[in-house]
């Protein structure tokens, strides 16, 4: 089963390959008629592009002293052993309940007001 696996593979990847180098024969032959418009002049470097685009950024002083004494403390806190983890989503979770027992209540309260219900008829002698 093994066996026929791999070769099924080899035999599709040299099927892809004949069909990739067709395709592209065939797009040369078509920019050589004239059918396909001829490839351009290759472009600038794409660094060239990105230095002349971006402009390099220099962060303030105060910033690099502020993380700078962030990292030192995150360093001081690792090396002491503790850990920081956010906090559960407390204000969801009371949300969501709030919500499903107004639903409950409203539920119960129109099953209560549209239950039907039996009439009572007196029967005196």
């Amino acid at each position: 089963m093994m066996a026929s696996r791999s070769g099924l593979i080899r035999a599709l990847q040299r099927a892809l390959g004949a069909i990739d180098g067709a395709w592209w024969w065939g797009e040369g032959l078509m920019r050589e008629a004239g059918l396909l418009p001829r490839t351009r002049a290759p472009l600038e470097p794409l660094e060239d592009v990105v230095q002349e685009t971006l402009r390099p950024v220099e962060p303030s002083e105060t910033f690099r002293q502020s993380l700078r004494s962030d990292l030192a403390f995150a360093a001081h806190q690792r090396s002491a052993g503790l850990i920081i983890e956010r906090p559960r989503p407390f204000r969801q979770g009371l949300i969501l309940g709030i919500v499903f027992g107004f639903l409950a209540i409203l539920g119960t309260t129109l099953l209560i007001a549209f239950w039907p219900r039996q009439r009572v008829t007196s029967t005196r002698p």
